[in-house]
């Protein structure tokens, strides 16, 4: 989709950027930093070698953040791919990865797990458990009942736009109309939604 591909290309830019801006300290203190920080740049022919780095560490740190999230999300060797050369689960991994890229506290995946292949689904259940328990506060919206049973600590069920049930799924198994359903969320599911 067009939104995709700018989010592809945002995250591409901020790795051009950040690669072309900083090398390390050895690169502004160098015998050529002045050189290259002109060539990079632009306007800032005259900056020093601390004011260099003052600027671009913003961006470093985005480049450090951009390249961490595609090994998480195994998309290493992808960075340069248009979205036409992407499968759905590569697409699937780019829009996550985006969405993640300024480590926000408040997260919502719908169908988090559409399009990825098994190795894919594990690595992605992982970084959404990770998301949870460094303190984020986390929504997963699946029909994917397992999924949802697994990962998350509270569950809440959702039927023709009302919710049916909000509890943890000890409570809900607890729950005297849906113990005779079942054990498993989809038993609990189905009886929570019946009629």
């Amino acid at each position: 989709t067009v939104a995709q591909r700018t989010q592809v290309r945002m995250v591409e830019a901020a790795l051009k950027r950040a690669g072309n801006l900083y090398r390390s300290k050895k690169f502004a203190e160098s015998g050529k930093a002045v050189e290259e920080a002109q060539e990079k740049l632009g306007p800032l022919v005259d900056a020093k070698s601390d004011e260099l780095e003052k600027l671009t560490a913003p961006l470093v740190k985005q480049l450090a953040r951009a390249r961490q999230l595609l090994a998480e999300l195994q998309l290493t060797g992808k960075e340069h791919a248009l979205p036409a050369e992407l499968s759905r689960g590569m697409k699937q991994k780019v829009a996550i990865a985006c969405g993640l890229l300024h480590d926000p506290k408040a997260l919502l995946f719908d169908e988090p797990l559409t399009g990825l292949d098994p190795l894919g689904i594990r690595h992605m259940k992982a970084t959404i458990v990770a998301r949870g328990r460094s303190g984020a506060a986390v929504i997963v919206s699946s029909h994917l009942l397992h999924l949802v049973e697994e990962i998350c600590t509270r569950i809440v069920i959702i039927d023709h736009g009302k919710k049916v049930a909000d509890a943890t799924l000890a409570e809900l198994k607890a729950r005297p109309e849906l113990a005779a359903a079942g054990s498993s969320l989809e038993q609990i599911f189905l009886a929570a939604t019946a009629g």
